[in-house]
């Protein structure tokens, strides 16, 4: 095992190993809303790390862009880790891509509620956001982005989320 990196570069080190073995990449993101595409495609030569990238939020989009399938949503949700698993899924098949990322999930509702409860002193379970990777073999993996934890803002949830996915990556390769 690679010994582990700096989660404040993981980005950065995700981005030369890929540059270095050739590898690429390509992505779907929801909640992080294009963050992690323009992180690891700050580069001189973008096209040799990022494929193509994906931005969307709605149910319909899952649907008729990413070819979620309408049960898979029923049954788990639009926001699940089966669903983030189902697109990273296409976009790999899609694209060629090497290694295929979904980041998906809606921080904002439990934000929302949060200011709602307080108001009302009610409280609200915690919620989850996940980010699903597809790698080079087809296994997969996700991360847990659990919204009980002490973020500030909405930026502070999509880099850590970024934080941890570059770095499971990373650590995958």
């Amino acid at each position: 095992m690679r010994p582990i990196t700096n989660k404040i570069n993981a980005v950065g080190t995700l981005k030369d190993y890929l540059l270095e073995t050739g590898m690429k990449i390509s992505v779907c993101e929801t909640f992080t809303g294009g963050m992690f595409s323009q992180l690891i495609s700050d580069v001189d030569r973008p096209s040799e790390i990022l494929i193509q990238s994906f931005i969307g939020f709605s149910k319909k989009f899952k649907i008729e862009t990413m070819q979620v399938n309408k049960n898979l949503i029923r049954r788990f949700g639009q926001h699940s880790k089966e669903c983030g698993k189902e697109i990273a899924t296409n976009i790999k098949e899609w694209t060629k891509a090497d290694v295929s990322v979904c980041f998906i999930g809606d921080p904002m509702i439990e934000i929302d509620r949060n200011d709602i409860n307080r108001f009302y002193k009610k409280s609200t379970p915690h919620k989850t956001c996940y980010s699903v990777i597809i790698f080079p073999d087809n296994k997969w993996d996700f991360c847990e982005i659990n919204l009980g934890q002490n973020y500030r803002t909405l930026k502070d949830i999509r880099e850590y989320a970024i934080e941890i996915t570059a770095d499971r990556i990373y650590q995958y390769l």
